[in-house]
């Protein structure tokens, strides 16, 4: 019998429908419009129809620290579910009360131009008193006062009342030019230079403290606060020589050569070498500004803030330190304390002007800035800490008003 041939099977209808059929699932696939692949991400909810229930601060455990002792008004007790309309920003307030030491991080260490060997030092520049600063004259160091003309001058408000007073101008701007050529020579006689005319200004002009600002806090802690460079001959020690023998040489005390030095309390060597500051230190406290202001022979050192005595009790005038205690005891009006108790209100430090008036620690720093003390003086713990170390017995203390 005759065998009949089949038909390739690519030209059967089964083969073509299963090949269409599997070109359709794949472009609707491709175009999403089967249930298939990842699934779509729910809808975000708007910022007002979020629902917060409990949960933790949010605050992380070593960021903790930072949140301790803000003064922050106490915030009203959270409902068990809360709906907010809008997600802002916590901002922390920020304090500027307390003066950061000058003895702490060191800005970028200065480099200077070293003297040749064996080269005499620089002659001492002419001492600058806080009496003696208002003959100084601006013109004559080629620094000038300048009006600010970049800004045109705002025009009259028609609707402004006559008689209203006016606002107290701003003071003029400063050229710093011929200051910042000094301390751009990157040398030790610039940096004197700079700092004698800055210091000059600090006195005269108190409106430009502002803008002394940086500058002048740039060169007093090269000179008076890092241990590089030295600005007078470095001091090599002798044997049987002690830092108090050699803090007395200096008008300065033996804890401002240790802090100056980075000793730390360690014995001194043979040979080593120490940076010196001829002083003694002397400071004037303006009763106004709530400040006091430490200075050497004129030359500004640092500023710190201060409280002073309720309804003008502070005495007006010109003291000499008579007597510094470390870890006073006390005994006044708020009564009788150990020299180690903690509320013991003078704090750690006591530096006596006389007459039962002096400049102490507090227990109550909030009163910094404020006229509350009995008279007395008051700074912050780590302030006069410093102040005491750089005043000495016999250092002169101005208060005025």
């Amino acid at each position: 019998m005759p065998r009949h041939s089949r038909p390739h099977p690519v030209y059967s209808f089964r083969f073509w429908l299963l090949v269409l059929a599997a070109v359709g699932f794949t472009a609707a696939w491709k175009l999403e419009l089967l249930p298939l692949g990842k699934p779509r991400p729910a809808a975000t909810p708007a910022a007002h129809e979020i629902e917060l229930g409990d949960s933790d601060s949010g605050v992380p455990a070593d960021d903790a620290e930072i949140f301790q002792g803000q003064s922050e008004p106490g915030a009203a007790p959270a409902a068990e579910h809360v709906t907010v309309t809008a997600l802002q920003p916590r901002v922390m307030p920020r304090s500027d009360t307390v003066a950061q030491s000058p003895f702490g991080t060191p800005a970028p260490e200065f480099v200077s131009a070293a003297p040749a060997r064996g080269a005499p030092p620089a002659a001492p520049e002419p001492q600058i008193t806080p009496a003696a600063a208002s003959s100084f004259n601006p013109s004559s160091t080629g620094i000038v006062l300048a009006a600010d003309e970049s800004a045109p001058e705002a025009p009259a408000n028609p609707f402004a009342d006559s008689a209203a007073p006016e606002s107290p101008a701003e003071p003029p701007a400063f050229d710093f030019t011929e200051i910042d050529v000094h301390l751009n020579a990157g040398t030790k006689d610039g940096d004197v230079a700079a700092h004698r005319v800055l210091s000059e200004l600090y006195w005269q002009h108190p409106e430009l403290r502002p803008q002394l600002s940086e500058r002048i806090e740039q060169t007093a802690r090269r000179i008076y606060f890092q241990p590089q460079p030295h600005y007078f001959d470095e001091y090599v020690v002798e044997p049987g020589e002690t830092l108090q023998a050699i803090a007395r040489k200096y008008s300065v005390s033996w804890q401002y050569l240790d802090r100056l030095n980075r000793v730390k309390g360690k014995p001194i060597q043979v040979g080593q070498s120490l940076k010196v500051i001829k002083g003694p230190f002397a400071a004037v406290v303006d009763l106004s500004d709530y400040e006091i202001t430490v200075h050497c022979h004129g030359h500004y050192v640092y500023r710190f803030p201060v409280g002073v005595g309720m309804d003008g009790s502070t005495p007006i005038g010109t003291f000499a330190v008579e007597d510094k205690m470390a870890n006073p005891p006390y005994n006044g009006p708020e009564g009788s304390f150990a020299a180690d108790d903690p509320a013991n209100p003078v704090g750690e430090r006591w530096i006596s002007l006389g007459g039962g008036y002096g400049i102490h620690g507090t227990t109550e720093p909030e009163s910094i800035g404020k006229s509350e003390s009995l008279g007395c003086i008051r700074m912050h713990s780590q302030d006069v800490e410093i102040v005491f170390d750089l005043l000495t017995v016999g250092s002169e203390v101005v208060i005025q008003r």
